[in-house]
């Protein structure tokens, strides 16, 4: 039976928490604490998103994390309109709703 990868990410106001799993098995955890006053200096949240895909990036290079093979990603937060949960594809239309801000900050 083949094995899933899958990464978690929950982003917090402040901190990203990171998880991977294979199937049910949590085979790392971080939590990435962000200076309050670095994100200050991003006009709105969706501005952070360079930063902290960078700051995410690095954590999982220096402990050695792989994502080859990954199944999925799951992730919670983002300004998208409110949908039921479940699996989505990340299309297009998703990213410019997100990136509008189209459910508020």
């Amino acid at each position: 039976m083949q094995a899933f990868k899958i990464l978690v990410i929950n982003p917090g106001s402040t901190s990203t928490k990171v998880s991977l799993f294979i199937d049910e098995k949590e085979i790392f955890t971080k939590d990435v604490f962000h200076d309050s006053s670095i994100l200050k200096k991003f006009p709105s949240i969706n501005d952070q998103l360079p930063y902290r895909m960078q700051v995410l990036k690095d954590m999982l290079k220096e402990d050695n994390v792989d994502l080859s093979g990954l199944a999925a990603i799951g992730a919670r937060g983002g300004a998208s309109y409110s949908v039921k949960s479940g699996t989505y594809e990340v299309s297009d239309k998703l990213i410019a709703d997100t990136k509008a801000a189209k459910g508020g900050l």
